[in-house]
């Protein structure tokens, strides 16, 4: 699992401008993407210390344009809303993990 702070991001940019730098500096590619689900609050700041990330970039057509999003039928969505419902699906999850050798699954919690 990976847990990102998600809010905003201008605390860390001191040490997000230095990734740039560390990256050319150890002869690694620049910066392709960062994931932030502020993006209306953290675009300009990212781009301005991170700049490779506007290189290429080709924007996203109006939302009024693209289809509807539409789910599997076998998608499964879970509402959880007690630490014992959240517990219980986490283990049942984590088991199902260990059987296989790929194991992909979203989560988004509050």
């Amino acid at each position: 699992m990976t847990f990102t702070p998600t809010k905003t991001h201008n605390q860390f940019m001191p040490a997000h401008s230095a990734i740039a730098e560390s990256l050319e500096y150890c002869g690694h590619d620049p910066l392709a993407a960062i994931m932030t689900d502020m993006h209306h609050q953290d675009k300009a700041e990212l781009e301005a210390v991170l700049p490779s990330l506007w290189k290429n970039v080709i924007p996203v057509p109006d939302s009024q344009s693209l289809p509807t999003l539409s789910l599997p039928k076998e998608t499964c969505i879970f509402l959880l809303s007690t630490v014992y419902q959240i517990n219980t699906h986490l283990e049942s999850i984590m088991n199902d993990a260990a059987k296989v050798k790929e194991f992909f699954i979203a989560m988004d919690m509050e």
